[in-house]
């Protein structure tokens, strides 16, 4: 009975922290949450716009794949800003250099 709950357990863990990439929708959106207890609105990424959690997805691929992330701008918190921006850490961008970062600031 143990073994069959840990492994429950386990299976569920494994769908919370779901991989997506390196082809697919990343959703950025608003939702109400206290990761320390206080209640705020934050902004959260996911898969799906039920599936926006913190932290976000992983986003994962192999050696030489080519990334393909449509983001959709989901923010309607009119209290902070509604626009977005991604930037990425551990991407190589060769000749891309004008895609890595927030808007309008591009590291040379």
């Amino acid at each position: 009975m143990r073994s069959s709950l840990t492994l429950f357990a386990l299976c569920f863990a494994s769908l919370a922290y779901a991989a997506i990439g390196p082809h697919t929708n990343l959703f950025i959106e608003n939702k109400v949450i206290g990761p320390d207890g206080f209640n705020r609105s934050t902004v959260l990424a996911g898969a799906s716009r039920s599936s926006a959690t913190f932290p976000g997805p992983v986003i994962s691929g192999k050696k030489g794949d080519t990334f393909s992330l449509n983001v959709i701008n989901q923010l309607t918190d009119t209290s902070m800003l509604t626009s977005t921006s991604i930037h990425w850490h551990g991407f190589f961008q060769k000749g891309t250099a004008w895609a890595d970062g927030p808007v309008g600031v591009t590291p040379l």
